[in-house]
């Protein structure tokens, strides 16, 4: 967040988000679905809106390529160019034990 000044006698501040802030909203209104979703027993005290309909919205994550929605069937996570030997050992352990678990089924 940054502070700004918006009048000067008596000196008023509002704080807005930065970039990075911006950046940090996806995550907010994740955290927000993921919230609403195993912790409102009472019901929701905040609800995401579309501004022109009025109606509810449900987050969901999606490919920004390709719009495709990002699910563990169709997605995995691998070794970036620097991730350690010991970060890419964990991520070939998680993947063979996928593999393992789908040819069960």
């Amino acid at each position: 967040m940054e502070k700004r000044q918006y009048n000067t006698h008596p000196p008023r501040y509002e704080y807005v988000p930065t970039a990075i802030g911006q950046d940090f909203r996806p995550v907010l209104i994740g955290m927000l679905a993921w919230a609403n979703r195993h912790f409102t027993p009472d019901g929701l005290s905040v609800v995401l809106q579309d501004r022109e309909t009025g109606a509810p919205v449900e987050p969901m994550l999606v490919d920004r390529n390709s719009g495709i929605p990002i699910t563990p069937e169709r997605h995995r996570y691998v070794a970036g160019p620097t991730a350690t030997d010991a970060m890419r050992a964990r991520l070939d352990l998680i993947e063979s034990r996928t593999n393992l678990n789908d040819g069960a089924n």
